[in-house]
C-alpha cells in the first residue's frame, strides 16, 4: 500500500510539473484502512489501489492527456464513506480539473447518502466492484462495472434448476447476516433475491435465518445445529454472507450430525470471489459443493489485453513476472476491475485528446465503449437513464473437496464484458 501511493504521488508530482493545463483529475474512493481487532484487512484496497495506479502509469505513459490520482480514504470497509464523500465534494469545488470518482466499492446504507452527496457535486461515480440493483436505477451518475446482484442470482438459479429434482419435495433456506447492528446492505440484497430465486426454481422454503457477528466473528453453530438436526435438512443452501465467514461456516457444516457426510450444496455472490482456495486457504467441508458468482471472467479476455504485460512493468511486487489470468494477486478480479473503471472514467474525460469538463465527462461516459481491457470490452453505450445496463463480465464457479482435503475450484460457465449473449442451462452445466 505504502509503494503504491508513493507511486501515485510520483505520477502527480511529474503531471503537476510538466503537464499544466494537460491533465485531468480521477479521484479513487475506497476502503485504506483496516483493524486488525476484528480481522478486517487491506486486502480490497491494496488491490483495487494497484489497479488504479496500473491504469495511471500506463496511461501517462502513452498518452498526452495526463492522469492524475487522488485518494480519498473511506476508512475500515468503506464505513465512513458519507464523510468521505462530503471530502472530496468539497475538494472538488475547489478544484475544476477533479472529473469523477472511481471505486466506492462495497454496498452500505449509506450508499445512497453517498452517491448522493457526489451527484450534487456534478461528480460521475464508475465502480468496479458495488454490486447494488438500486443504484442504477436511483442515481444518473453511478455506473458499474459489477453485475447487480439481482443479475447475478438469475445467473446462479441456472444452476439450481440442476440441483432441482422433479416431483420430489426439496427444501431450501436462506442464510444470511443480521444487518440489523451492521449496514451491509450486500447481504440484504442477496438474501432477498436468493430467496425469491430458490422458490422460483420448485424449491420449499425453509423460514429464512440470520446470524449475527460477535469481535467481527460470525455465530453460526446454533443455526447449524437447528438446520442440520430439524427433520427438514435442506439440499441447498443460499449463503448471503461475506468471504470471511465462509470458513467458520464450513467448519460447522462438517462436524454437525444430520450436515456431516450428507450432500449438499452452497449458492452465493460474488464476494467469494476474494477467497483462496488454495492450500492453505478457504475450503470446503466434506460432501458440500460451493457455487458462486465472480465479477470479473478473466481467462477469455487474456487473449486480448495487454494488462498483464502492464502489472509485469509496473506493480511493485509483480515487475518482472510472467503474470497470468490466474496469477494469485490478481486472481480476484479487483485490481481488473479497478483498472478497467479508471480507464474508462478517463477515457470519457479525454476526448479528442483534449481535457473535458466535468459535466462532459459525465455526459461522455454513455459514449463508452473500449475494448482490450482487463476484463473485455467495457461498454456503457446502451445504459439507460435510471436502469441497469448489459454486458457485464460473469463467471459461475464450483468448488468440491478434493481427496487430500484441498479444493478444487472449476469454472462452470461465463462471459466476458461486452458480451450479452445469454448464459444458458445446457452451458452451465454442473458435475
Amino acid at each position: 500500500m505504502d509503494e503504491l501511493e508513493d507511486r501515485i504521488a510520483g505520477q502527480n508530482a511529474n503531471v503537476l510539473a510538466h503537464h499544466t493545463g494537460k491533465y485531468v483529475t480521477v479521484v479513487y474512493a475506497g476502503p485504506l484502512s483496516a483493524d486488525s481487532s476484528d480481522g478486517s484487512s487491506l486486502v480490497k484496497g491494496a488491490e483495487e489501489l494497484a489497479g488504479v495506479y496500473l491504469a495511471q502509469a500506463v496511461i501517462n505513459k502513452n498518452s498526452s492527456v495526463k492522469l492524475r490520482v487522488l485518494l480519498a480514504n473511506g476508512g475500515v470497509d468503506l464505513g465512513h464513506q458519507e464523510e468521505m464523500a462530503e471530502e472530496i465534494a468539497a475538494y472538488a469545488a475547489q478544484d475544476p480539473t477533479v472529473v469523477g470518482v472511481v471505486g466506492t466499492g462495497r454496498d452500505l446504507k449509506s450508499s445512497r447518502a453517498t452517491t448522493r452527496t457526489l451527484m450534487e457535486a456534478g461528480l460521475p461515480i464508475v465502480s468496479g466492484t458495488n454490486s447494488a440493483t438500486y443504484l442504477p436505477r436511483e442515481f444518473a451518475n453511478w455506473f458499474s462495472l459489477a453485475a447487480t446482484d439481482q443479475w447475478q442470482i438469475e445467473q446462479l438459479g441456472l444452476v439450481a434448476a440442476q440441483l432441482r429434482t422433479p416431483k420430489r419435495r426439496q427444501y431450501a433456506l436462506v442464510l444470511a447476516r443480521d444487518t440489523a447492528r451492521t449496514d451491509d446492505l450486500y447481504t440484504d440484497e442477496q438474501a432477498r433475491y436468493g430467496q425469491d430465486m430458490l422458490r422460483r426454481q420448485g424449491f420449499t422454503p425453509l423460514e429464512q435465518r440470520r446470524y449475527i457477528l460477535s469481535g467481527g466473528k460470525p455465530e453460526l453453530r446454533s443455526h447449524a445445529q437447528e438446520i442440520c438436526r430439524g427433520g427438514q435438512v435442506p439440499s441447498v443452501i443460499y449463503f448471503a454472507g461475506r468471504v470471511e465467514d465462509i470458513d467458520p461456516l464450513m467448519t460447522q457444516l462438517g462436524t454437525e450430525p444430520g450436515c456431516a457426510g450428507t450432500p449438499l450444496a452452497i449458492l452465493t455472490g460474488d464476494d467469494l470471489s476474494k477467497a483462496d482456495f488454495t492450500a492453505g486457504g478457504q475450503s470446503v467441508a466434506p460432501k458440500v459443493t460451493l457455487y458462486h458468482s465472480a465479477l470479473a471472467e478473466l481467462e477469455t479476455a487474456a487473449a486480448t489485453t495487454t494488462f498483464y504485460l502492464d502489472a509485469a512493468t509496473y506493480l511493485p511486487g509483480l515487475r518482472g513476472g510472467n503474470l497470468r489470468y490466474d496469477s494469485p494477486a490478481l486472481a480476484s478480479g479487483q485490481t481488473a476491475l479497478a483498472h478497467d473503471a479508471t480507464r474508462a472514467l478517463y477515457w470519457a474525460a479525454t476526448r479528442d485528446d483534449r481535457p473535458q469538463s466535468r459535466a462532459s465527462t459525465w455526459v461522455n461516459l454513455r459514449n463508452v465503449k473500449i475494448e482490450g481491457m482487463a476484463t473485455g470490452t467495457i461498454d456503457f453505450t446502451r445504459a439507460p437513464l435510471y436502469g441497469d445496463r448489459t454486458g457485464h463480465s460473469i463467471v459461475l464457479k464450483e468448488v468440491r473437496r478434493a481427496e487430500d482435503g484441498t479444493s478444487e475450484t472449476r469454472v462452470v460457465c461465463g462471459r466476458t464484458a461486452g458480451n450479452t449473449k445469454r448464459l444458458t442451462q445446457k452451458e452451465c452445466r454442473i458435475g
